[in-house]
């Protein structure tokens, strides 16, 4: 006994360690980022479990993927991520028999989009954002199911220290490939000095980055969720350094919906676990009124960005989606298909909002489709949820984290993780899957 705990404290000072080289050499660029990477790769390995290991790649493979397609070598992520998913569907078959009746929902929907995709003419788009929508659907599926089936093989704490670790990872590899690093002065002053520093480097057309700084932002905080509503028991320094982490991942990636979400996350961890005391009341009104005051004191520039009107009426993302609900207006029924939307005269524009991608292209009908594919098993769910909340709180916040993530950027083809999410609850109701 005294060994396996030895073991796994040992395990804890090589995660610290690493978490601190990590952060170090985002600030003084102690090594490469390829080194790095390697070095993930060996710690996960040594001190994970390994069905947290499979799950961690299969949802984070394209990390990696985005590193070495610098390479050339696009084939990484697809290895890890497939690879991986092979790994933990072993565990699934057993279920094999049940999931046509959990996500035979998910299964319509996508026969929906076949539909419009067949009955629609014009861009051939349509059939790439298919087969990614589909290279999405199944990897995601198969890792949530195996999440909530599997609860008892897995730990959220190591699984949310990665998330975050590899957000720092991706931090520090960007800088990298622009040519600059933080400082203390931009962790202080410029909220969005990263997001600047970003747009000018894509501006000299050297677009080379597969994951976008609102992604490593999201990714932050999904690694706090796994974290904070875990219901193995966690020392209060290891969540405080989680917590520090992921603030340090939010502040850097500059997206305002990774930093909402960050404060719902605090917000909810109060009420579920802490409860609504005097003492916490005063505890989140200092925090609040501690980030008025640094915002108070940011930069213009960073003020402008962070209170929208870098992006407000008359912008690029603006002028997108005026042009896709134009195109809803004269398609209102079926909309111009899946995949479709064309913008400038071209295909495979975002539309930077989930509801106005999936009106455009889906029309009403596959809209009302989609909502209520996503808030039946919620309804469903939603008495067996209440009185489980600590089990479910991660899943209906990592649900939340990708709605929000979907209402500025990213597409159906990376959010119709949304619909598996809420179908993963509604199964486990089902089983009855609880941690107490």
């Amino acid at each position: 006994m005294n060994s396996l705990i030895m073991s796994e404290t040992v395990k804890k000072y090589i995660l610290l360690a690493l978490a601190l080289l990590l952060t170090g050499n985002l600030f003084f660029n102690i090594t490469s980022s390829l080194v790095l990477s390697f070095i993930i790769i060996v710690v996960q390995l040594l001190c994970l479990r390994k069905e947290d290991s499979t799950f961690i790649f299969l949802l984070l493979g394209s990390t990696f993927g985005a590193f070495y397609a610098q390479n050339g070598v696009r084939f990484v992520g697809s290895v890890l991520i497939w690879g991986s998913a092979l790994i933990l569907l072993a565990d699934l078959l057993k279920y094999k028999r049940h999931w046509y009746t959990h996500y035979y929902p998910l299964a319509f929907f996508i026969f929906v989009i076949i539909i419009s995709i067949l009955t629609t003419s014009g861009g051939t788009y349509s059939s790439e954002k298919f087969i990614s929508m589909i290279m999405n659907v199944i990897p995601y599926t198969i890792a949530f199911t195996h999440l909530l089936l599997y609860r008892e093989k897995h730990s959220f704490t190591h699984i949310g220290l990665m998330f975050v670790l590899f957000s720092i990872f991706l931090l520090g590899f960007m800088n990298e490939q622009m040519g600059v690093k933080v400082n203390l002065n931009t962790l202080l002053f410029s909220f969005a000095g990263f997001r600047v520093d970003i747009n000018e480097y894509l501006g000299g057309d050297k677009d080379v980055f597969h994951v976008s700084y609102q992604s490593i932002g999201i990714h932050g905080c999904l690694g706090l969720i796994y974290t904070l509503f875990s219901s193995e028991k966690e020392s209060k320094l290891f969540k405080t350094l989680v917590i520090v982490l992921s603030t340090l991942v939010v502040w850097y990636a500059a997206a305002r919906q990774a930093l909402l979400l960050f404060v719902v996350i605090i917000l909810s961890y109060f009420v579920i676990y802490k409860g609504l005391s005097i003492k916490n009341v005063f505890i989140v009104s200092l925090l609040v009124l501690g980030g008025y005051v640094l915002l108070q004191n940011l930069d213009s520039d960073s003020l402008s960005f962070l209170m929208g009107s870098t992006e407000g009426k008359n912008s690029a993302r603006d002028r997108i989606m005026q042009d896709a609900m134009s195109q809803f207006y004269q398609h209102p029924i079926f909309g111009v298909g899946f995949g479709r939307f064309y913008h400038m005269g071209e295909y495979g524009c975002n539309e930077h909002n989930l509801f106005v991608e999936l009106l455009t292209e889906l029309g009403i009908i596959g809209f009302l489709i989609f909502i209520i594919l996503c808030v039946k098993p919620l309804l469903a769910s939603y008495n067996f949820v209440k009185h489980h909340i600590q089990t479910y709180a991660p899943f209906i916040l990592l649900l939340l984290s990708y709605f929000l993530r979907s209402m500025v950027s990213s597409d159906l083809r990376e959010t119709v993780v949304i619909l598996i999410l809420a179908l993963c609850i509604q199964m486990g109701k089902k089983y009855k899957i609880t941690t107490a």
